[in-house]
């Protein structure tokens, strides 16, 4: 399962057409010597029908690509977490095999376009890739073993000493963007921190805050405030005043101001 917006996807296609990446990604120019991964380990996951035998001749070297390296470096990842062969069929589907292939070369494509994609397998082996938007809304909350593809393919350009991939929009951007206030909430904000404020309400409209109700309440302290009282009724045009009088004189009062946000 792929989660990458429409618009990512539609940038990696239009690139390609310019770039030429599924032509790098997929050429074939690496033995198993620039793999992580020992003879014995290659084999055995051949073996294990986890790896492509497109080899004219059995006994010729076998010849990798570049997603292929990416390939054993996110198995030898996996292996330190104790998954087992079984588990890794969907993510050799995901990377080797053609009629999935179109996932793999998207998600290294995103990369290569300064996106950082992360790749979750969970216990079953079930594989999702990641775009940070969808990583923070959907992926986050999923039992898994977290994998980024950026840091996979950067240990392969730092090997052949390369620049590595620089990231332009991060899950760490994502999350930030998640928690930023909208305008109406830093003005909710800014009332509840008003000192001048002592009881505050909240009254919601389809689900966005639609007005606050911000209470003040002033003792006169035996000064009279007659003129202040006329002045507040000037000043706002939403707002309800109560007064309390004692022998004849206000003691204090009470006003509710009806702000719409």
């Amino acid at each position: 399962m792929y989660y990458i917006g429409e618009g990512i996807e539609i940038d990696f296609l239009s690139a390609n057409d310019k770039f030429n990446y599924v032509e790098f990604i997929n050429e074939k120019r690496f033995t198993v010597k620039d793999t992580p991964l020992t003879y014995r380990q290659v084999n055995t996951l051949s073996e294990d029908k986890l790896l492509n035998e497109d080899r004219k001749n059995k006994n010729g070297w076998r010849r990798f690509s570049f997603k292929e390296l990416a390939f054993f470096l996110i198995v030898r990842e996996l292996k330190l977490f104790g998954f087992e062969h079984h588990q890794l069929k969907e993510l050799s589907d995901y990377f080797l095999n053609k009629d999935y292939s179109y996932l793999s070369d998207l998600a290294i494509g995103c990369v290569l376009r300064k996106i950082e994609i992360t790749l979750t397998i969970d216990s079953e082996g079930k594989v999702s890739i990641f775009d940070p938007g969808f990583y923070v809304l959907v992926g986050a909350r999923m039992p898994h073993v977290r994998i980024s593809l950026n840091e996979i393919m950067n240990k392969i350009a730092t090997k052949y000493g390369k620049t590595p991939f620089e990231i332009k929009y991060s899950v760490k951007d994502e999350a930030l963007n998640s928690h930023r206030l909208s305008v109406k909430e830093e003005e909710l904000l800014r009332i509840i921190r008003n000192k001048d404020y002592g009881a505050i309400r909240i009254k919601k409209k389809n689900g966005e805050i639609g007005v606050v109700y911000a209470e003040k309440i002033k003792n006169a302290n035996g000064q009279p405030f007659e003129n202040e009282l006329i002045n507040m009724l000037k000043a706002k045009d939403f707002q309800d005043i109560n007064i309390i009088k004692r022998d004849g004189k206000i003691v204090s009062y009470k006003i509710e101001e009806t702000i719409k946000l």
